[in-house]
C-alpha cells in the first residue's frame, strides 16, 4: 500500500532517538523524585535504578539494558504493587485519574505506553546520537 507522506521514510533512522528522549526525559523526572523522597529503602533504589536507566536512554549508553530494566519494573509494579481501589472517602477525582492527599497515580494507560517504548528500544536498539555500538 502506497504511504501517504514516502519522503519521511528518510528519516525513520530518528525514531529510536525520538522514543528514548521520550521515555527517559520522564524517568529522570520520577526516579529523583523517589530517591530525594523520604521512603523505604527499596523504593529508594529502585528510584535509583529508575533514574539512572532515565539518563542511560536519554544518552545512549545501555539503551537496550536500561530499557529491560525499565520494562520489568514497570510490569512488576502494574502486576504486584499495583494501587488498591479508591473510595470516594480518600480520592477526588480529576478526569478521570484519582488524587490521593495531592498526589496522582501512574494510570495503566501511562504505563502501557512506557512499556511500548522500552519494548520497542529493546528490539530497535538506541538509533543514531547515542554511545551504543552494535555488536
Amino acid at each position: 500500500m502506497p504511504s501517504l507522506f514516502p519522503e519521511l521514510f528518510n528519516f525513520s533512522f530518528l525514531a529510536p532517538f525520538v522514543l528514548r528522549i521520550a521515555l527517559g526525559v520522564p524517568l529522570i523526572k520520577h526516579g529523583f523524585n523517589k530517591i530525594i523522597s523520604p521512603q523505604s529503602a527499596l523504593q529508594r533504589i529502585l528510584g535509583g535504578v529508575v533514574f539512572l536507566s532515565g539518563i542511560f536512554l536519554v544518552i545512549g549508553l545501555f539503551t537496550q539494558a536500561a530499557a529491560i530494566a525499565v520494562s520489568l519494573i514497570i510490569i512488576v509494579n502494574s502486576i504486584i504493587m499495583r494501587p488498591k481501589f479508591l473510595t470516594s472517602e480518600t480520592s477526588v477525582e480529576i478526569g478521570s485519574t484519582p488524587v490521593v492527599r495531592g498526589q496522582h497515580p501512574r494510570s495503566w494507560t501511562e504505563r502501557l505506553i512506557k512499556l511500548a517504548i522500552a519494548v520497542s528500544l529493546i528490539l530497535t536498539g538506541p538509533g543514531i546520537f547515542a554511545f551504543d555500538l552494535p555488536l
